[in-house]
């Protein structure tokens, strides 16, 4: 009801703005034969001097006969100006007829055909979302990063936002939003990874110096983290450290080993750089230096915590008695130093570490990688032969 009202008011101002421009014209003509009267009153004003002064008789008939030649003037201006007035009261009573009919008429055939009077009214939250199954992904994009402008602390927008970026393959803004996820909600062993992928992903690839940095915090944190490993695998072999990613490979090829995707992949890079080493293939025997079998796995899986922990330290054990037979297994050292410090044995890694130093002390592009290893695990770095005293 109150929408048809305000309707109406509406129309009758409309009405209005077209009525009174008309009727001020038809007043503003009516007034113009006004002139006509005053020259009647001069007239009679001049009859009268005529009959008072018969000596002033022969001046005032001149003026007389001026007076009489406007007033005959002014009678034509007037027969004009009043044909005119009733040839132009057609027109004006046109134009109120569509203003007072047609333009309501017009106005709500309009609406009526083209709105929806009966339609309730629907919140702004409403109308925004009734849509939104059919917005493209950059529109929805574009909405998430407008709220997120305006809230910058919402962390569930970030992450979901970054998730939307990774599928875009756009690496740079989802870095930029896995730093915000950081900064709101702090770092953890699996947002520093997930940075650390944006960024590498970013740079074609290559493993950036930054996203070493992540990975290695990450792995620090959780050395089961395989995201983290990974990338350190490959950012060993870019950067030609290839017995380092070698050892790395091997300690990855025990996690996730119910993914046989996972285990083609880290097998066909250990023959890789196996090949680029110029290493034999190693023999498929159990107990090897490759890790622990699908079998002994699920055998462990099976095993309460302590029998668990007990067979673990059985295969760092057998681990540690075959470097005793060969030293110069630089993988199986490496993976060693590592098996000892998740454990938390500390000064076992750091015996195995001085063990591995003497056995390549020789070779000092490895004792680089072992010093490497050591502050990577928080241990003591082996001293190289050109600083032993």
């Amino acid at each position: 009801m109150l929408f048809w009202v305000i309707t109406i008011v509406m129309l009758a101002i409309a009405v209005l703005s077209i009525l009174l421009p008309l009727a001020r014209r038809v007043e503003q003509s009516s007034n113009a034969v006004q002139p006509m009267d005053i020259y009647v009153d001069q007239l009679n004003e001049l009859e009268a001097k005529v009959a008072s002064d018969k000596t002033a008789a022969e001046s005032l008939a001149q003026e007389k006969a001026e007076i009489s030649r406007r007033i005959l003037k002014q009678a034509r201006t007037q027969d004009q100006i009043t044909s005119s007035v009733a040839s132009g009261s057609i027109p004006s009573i046109g134009a109120s007829l569509i203003a007072l009919v047609g333009l309501p008429v017009i106005v709500l055939a309009t609406y009526l055909h083209t709105g929806s009077p009966g339609q309730p009214d629907q919140p702004l939250h409403a109308r925004a979302t009734a849509n939104l199954e059919n917005t493209s992904i950059d529109e929805m994009v574009v909405i998430a990063e407008r709220h997120l402008a305006k809230n910058p602390d919402d962390a569930q927008g970030w992450s979901v936002l970054a998730g939307v970026y990774g599928r875009m393959n756009r690496p740079m803004d989802r870095a930029r939003a896995l730093q915000e996820i950081i900064r709101i909600s702090g770092a953890t062993p699996e947002r520093l990874a997930d940075l650390g992928e944006a960024l590498t992903v970013a740079g074609d690839n290559i493993v950036p110096v930054r996203a070493r940095q992540l990975f290695e915090t990450a792995f620090k944190s959780n050395p089961q983290l395989a995201k983290a490993g990974f990338y350190l695998a490959i950012a060993q072999e870019q950067e030609g450290k290839l017995e380092e990613a070698l050892a790395r490979w091997t300690d990855l090829a025990a996690l996730r080993v119910s993914d046989p995707e996972w285990k083609s992949m880290v097998a066909r890079k250990q023959k890789e750089i196996r090949g680029k080493l110029g290493l034999p293939e190693p023999e498929t025997t159990p107990n090897t230096l490759a890790g622990p079998s699908a079998e002994q796995v699920e055998d462990a899986a099976n095993l309460s915590a302590a029998d668990r922990a007990e067979m673990i330290e059985g295969m760092v054990a057998n681990l540690a008695s075959r470097l005793e037979d060969n030293p110069q297994d630089l993988p199986g050292w490496t993976r060693l130093i590592r098996s000892y410090a998740v454990l938390g044995k500390m000064d076992k890694a750091q015996a195995a570490l001085k063990k591995a130093h003497l056995a390549f002390s020789n070779q000092d592009e490895i004792i680089l990688q072992l010093q490497q290893q050591a502050i990577q695990l928080g241990l003591k770095p082996p001293v190289s032969k050109e600083e032993n005293p």
